[in-house]
């Protein structure tokens, strides 16, 4: 069984600093560290690249990176017909062909 690299981090560290695009600076508390490192831990253990909304609600298909990009999953004809799917079966359609992106090496 490989070790969980996350493993106490969230007791090593009582704060967590972070800065967005625009340079401001920001303190994120010792209970928001806990979830981002469950959050982590939950991404790690599902292998499972984490897709937005807007990603799978509106696609660009031609903007798909060369490997590990599920939009190179998904064939014309399902792409022809994206509109009219809910936006939960669009995520999940998303979901299920990041599974096969992720395996590509």
């Amino acid at each position: 069984m490989t070790p969980d690299p996350l493993n106490g981090l969230d007791d090593r560290l009582d704060r967590l600093y972070v800065t967005d695009v625009n340079g401001n600076h920001f303190l994120i508390s010792r209970a928001s560290v806990t979830n981002i490192v469950e959050i982590v831990r939950e991404w790690l253990r599902t292998r499972v690249d984490m897709i937005s909304r807007a990603d799978y609600v509106n696609p660009h298909w031609f903007e798909a990176r060369k490997v590990h990009d599920w939009r190179n999953y998904i064939s014309e004809e399902l792409r022809s017909t994206w509109g009219g799917f809910t936006h939960d079966q669009r995520r999940v359609i998303a979901e299920n062909a990041q599974k096969f992106a992720d395996k590509e090496n």
